[in-house]
């Protein structure tokens, strides 16, 4: 399951930095998320996950940086797009669900009856 999800964040960066304007292969795009992604093998330890996760998005930045060619900007907006595509995706649909569900988004009942 991880070698397709990382396939899959392979192919969705090296598209977002082609669009974007990077000047990266294929290859150097793999080379870069799997030195980035080795990081997380720290994940399990408490406080020190947070710190080895946000070190490794800027691994990514940097490293997209460097292997395309961009801006740190532009390969912020390379790394941060998906997953703030990802997060816009669940408001539209948390939003759908409780648009035909009937339930109240800012109140626990929405016929007038309160439900203890």
């Amino acid at each position: 399951m991880q070698v397709l999800f990382l396939s899959l964040s392979n192919a969705i960066l090296y598209i977002i930095y082609k669009i974007l304007g990077g000047t990266g292969s294929y290859e150097g795009t793999v080379r870069f998320i799997s030195y980035a992604t080795a990081v997380l093998v720290l994940s399990w330890i408490p406080i020190v996950g947070w710190i080895a996760g946000i070190y490794g998005i800027y691994l990514y930045i940097v490293g997209g940086m460097h292997v395309h060619d961009v801006s740190m900007a532009r390969s912020v907006i390379a790394v941060l797009l998906p997953t703030l595509l990802i997060i816009l995706l669940m408001v539209i649909f948390m939003a759908w669900l409780f648009a035909f569900s009937g339930l109240s988004l800012f109140g626990f009942f929405s016929t007038g009856v309160i439900f203890l």
